[in-house]
């Protein structure tokens, strides 16, 4: 049968132990704390990693935030130049309207003037020769005072 040497048995155990102690202190613990620096290494990219796609969606947020703003004050900007085009449109044809309306008014008062002077004329004319043909008529001449008088109640007369 196998004999074991009680002697070796323990001298291998004291050994193992021994060697065990002496390895986790030499490369056990170093290993352990590279292991536990990488895992803080990646804990912190991870963790700044968050913290950097947080910001960014806070940068998107207030973008998309501005252009809609810029959107909006486009949309006012534009609406106010139109509805500020129609005004200016509208005063335009009011302003026109109301020229046109003083130039008819004026053509209108030009026209009138023109007719009662051309009245005026034709019946200063019309006493003249009235005047000349009575006066040839009737053989002698009257004063034109006289002729004008009797021409110009005739004319009124007719003109009733």
């Amino acid at each position: 049968m196998v004999s074991v040497d009680l002697g070796l048995t323990i001298l291998v155990i004291v050994s193992f132990f021994i060697l065990l102690v002496l390895f986790s202190k030499m490369f056990w613990n170093p290993i352990l704390k590279n292991i536990n620096d990488r895992e803080n290494g990646i804990r912190s990219e991870i963790e700044n990693a968050k913290k950097a796609n947080e910001e960014a969606q806070k940068l998107k947020k207030d973008y998309e935030q501005t252009l809609k703003d810029a959107n909006s004050e486009a949309t006012r900007i534009l609406q106010q130049a139109r509805e500020e085009a129609d005004k200016s449109k509208n005063e335009l044809l009011l302003r026109s309207k109301t020229e046109a309306e003083h130039l008819i008014n004026k053509a209108k008062l030009a026209i009138e003037q023109e007719k009662d002077l051309a009245r005026k004329e034709l019946r200063s004319e019309v006493i003249n020769l009235t005047i000349l043909a009575t006066g040839k008529l009737a053989g002698k001449i009257l004063s034109k005072e006289d002729h004008a008088e009797f021409i110009s109640n005739s004319i009124e007369t007719m003109s009733r």
